[in-house]
């Protein structure tokens, strides 16, 4: 999943001839195409960076949100929310509440995060990642039922079949619906979707429904094992870890 990009150096070379000067907007195009390339490299620190200092500059809802986000992603989400308190106090910006709910989610404070997400629900009434955090959630705290209504609701909205199909497809592997599951997950596969929680959940639902010669193709395709046959074995031997359908 990782794409690394090989760059020798960040910077401008400027050839004179008579001024040596460069516009504000020369400048501020440069500064887009760093922060394009930290942000294509995932380099969160340079682009915190960036964002404080754009903060400190000028305080408003959009680089506080982008800082935050920052700070999540590389799970600091003391500072996260520290940033975003002054959005989610008003309670009326869906893009903070959301980064707030996410945050609790990852923290296992479920109840908290319940409360922010119906919130953010309550405000924006089709907003598709709110939905889907719903399902999360829900999953988390076994409510299998509710959680996938809520991602059923999350699909409706248009959010990602890479996201949300891929929920659906866990959430299938978890109540003993392999078939269901493969019937999620491998639509994505084929369509060139394969990051790794994907094609793990997807191999499992494979030798789980008995297509084990499925299984064994991506295993050897994807390079997941040295010994293919041995991780088939093991999977196929996992027992008393899903909870059936009543």
């Amino acid at each position: 999943m990782k794409q690394f990009l090989n760059l020798l150096m960040f910077g401008v070379f400027v050839l004179s001839v008579g001024c040596a000067s460069r516009s504000s907007q020369d400048l501020l195009a440069d500064r887009i195409e760093q922060e394009r390339v930290y942000t294509a490299m995932k380099n969160y620190p340079d682009l915190i960076k960036i964002n404080k200092e754009r903060l400190q500059k000028k305080d408003t809802p959009e680089n506080r949100l982008k800082l935050a986000q920052n700070y999540y992603e590389i799970g600091d989400f003391d500072s996260t929310l520290y940033y975003i308190a002054p959005l989610t106090k008003q309670g009326k910006n869906p893009n903070a509440l959301l980064l707030e709910a996410k945050v609790l989610e990852s923290q296992d404070r479920l109840k908290e995060a319940l409360g922010v997400t119906q919130k953010l629900i309550a405000l924006d009434s089709k907003n598709a990642q709110a939905y889907n955090l719903l399902g999360i959630i829900k999953t988390k705290e076994k409510d299998y039922k509710q959680a996938k209504e809520n991602f059923l609701k999350a699909k409706e909205l248009f959010l990602p079949d890479n996201i949300v199909n891929n929920n659906l497809g866990m959430l299938a592997i978890l109540t003993g619906q392999f078939n269901e599951a493969v019937n999620y997950l491998l639509p994505l596969y084929h369509r060139n979707f394969k990051e790794s929680k994907l094609v793990n959940n997807l191999v499992l639902a494979l030798v789980k429904a008995g297509r084990k010669d499925e299984a064994l193709e991506i295993i050897k395709k994807q390079r997941l094992s040295r010994k293919p046959d041995t991780l088939i074995e093991e999977l196929e031997e996992l027992e008393n870890v899903f909870e059936k359908n009543s």
